[in-house]
């Protein structure tokens, strides 16, 4: 096991700082308390908040901990660092864009556009799943993708 975290460290890390220390998160489900260790230890070395890592043993407490986590706000601090889709687009797994739960694009804490619904010009839905066109947002905007921060408050 000492081995696969040790692996597992630069990943998460990689991770972590793709969608910032507040939004990762380590569930342990299953295994020895060995293995809850590694899982919580991993979740302190990216500098994730404690309260960040799961031990959800049962069917109850893995669905609590995917219920708080995914109504927490959810923010993507793109600096660069995203794994982007050939076609230049993120996909945000967003279900429930709505007035009450936007998706807003800011550059350094200024917004630049709130989303409520499906535009099909940078904001596209595709089986049940949304895709942000970052690339054509930054040119149209003239913003660097770099400096660009997607917030979301739903699930």
């Amino acid at each position: 096991m000492q081995w696969c975290y040790e692996e597992a460290i630069d990943d998460a890390k990689n991770v972590a700082q793709m969608v910032g220390p507040d939004n990762f998160y380590t569930i342990f489900t299953y295994g020895t308390d060995e293995g809850a260790t590694y899982l919580n230890n991993l979740a302190k070395e990216t500098k994730a908040p404690d309260n960040n890592y799961y031990h959800a043993s049962n069917a109850m407490m893995l669905k609590g901990a995917f219920e708080t986590i995914l109504v927490s706000e959810k923010i993507l601090n793109t600096e660069g660092r995203m794994y982007l889709n050939q076609d230049g687009t993120i996909m945000l797994n967003i279900i429930d864009l709505s007035d009450k739960n936007p998706l807003e694009v800011y550059k350094d804490n200024t917004l630049l556009k709130r989303f409520i619904s499906v535009d099909n010009v940078y904001l596209k839905k595709v089986n049940n799943n949304y895709y942000f066109d970052i690339t054509k947002f930054s040119k149209d905007k003239n913003v660097s993708i770099k400096s660009i921060s997607i917030k979301y408050n739903g699930a």
